[in-house]
């Protein structure tokens, strides 16, 4: 073949390349919202937050760079409720690179991780909700919960994680509550006995001093 007729075609080729690359995600984003709109048509809720999602796509688009966070997380959220867990994921996990510590994006990836029975990852999302809120005592119960009833033989990775909690959150009752409750469930009422005692002292100071441990304070992630 001719290189006057080569050159040619191979610079239309690259034309055509390039401007796949940028059709691509147009495409791909269409198609999203067009999966999303057809699990909203069998969702009781679904014109409810098919009017989220787009609400928050418009919050993501726009200038102000200080609602991103919330926004991706909030449609993930959203994403997820619909149905789509894998697509949630990807929401979440941008917050998570616009801030590695938000406690909704840890615990809600962990949380997603759990309904695709992927329960390793979800070990590693709520471990990482662990060290970036070690105050946070529901990470400690939702991570040895899926240890519980996920695990072969959970009891050394409780156990640590027992010390673990206690020493961050020595006099915490959400925390020793659950500890009592996991030994009674055993039926190892002597182990839970001592906790007991620790969980009447912590709640008689509690009353004394008029304090309440900000960190156990429940957050709402999700609605349905």
């Amino acid at each position: 073949m001719n290189k006057k007729i080569i050159i040619p075609i191979a610079s239309a080729l690259i034309v055509l390349g390039f401007a796949g690359l940028l059709l691509y995600p147009r495409y791909a984003e269409k198609k999203q919202l067009q999966n999303w709109q057809e699990l909203a048509a069998k969702h009781p809720q679904g014109v409810q937050l098919m009017e989220e999602i787009k609400r928050r796509q418009v919050e993501l688009k726009d200038d102000n760079a200080e609602n991103d966070i919330a926004a991706n997380n909030y449609l993930a959220i959203s994403i997820s409720n619909l149905g789509d867990k894998t697509g949630a994921l990807k929401y979440y996990e941008r917050a998570l690179k616009l801030d590695p510590k938000s406690r909704i994006a840890l615990n809600n990836i962990a949380n997603v991780y759990q309904d695709l029975s992927d329960w390793n990852n979800a070990e590693v999302y709520f471990k990482k909700l662990i060290t970036a809120e070690p105050g946070y005592t529901p990470a400690y119960r939702s991570l040895a919960y899926l240890y519980q009833y996920r695990f072969n033989d959970p009891e050394e990775k409780i156990k640590a994680l027992i010390d673990q909690g206690l020493a961050a959150n020595p006099d915490n009752g959400d925390l020793l509550s659950w500890i009592i409750s996991y030994y009674q469930e055993k039926q190892e009422n002597d182990k839970a006995v001592p906790y007991s005692q620790r969980l009447v002292d912590s709640l008689n100071k509690a009353a004394a001093t008029g304090t309440q441990d900000k960190n156990n304070v429940g957050i709402q992630v999700e609605y349905k």
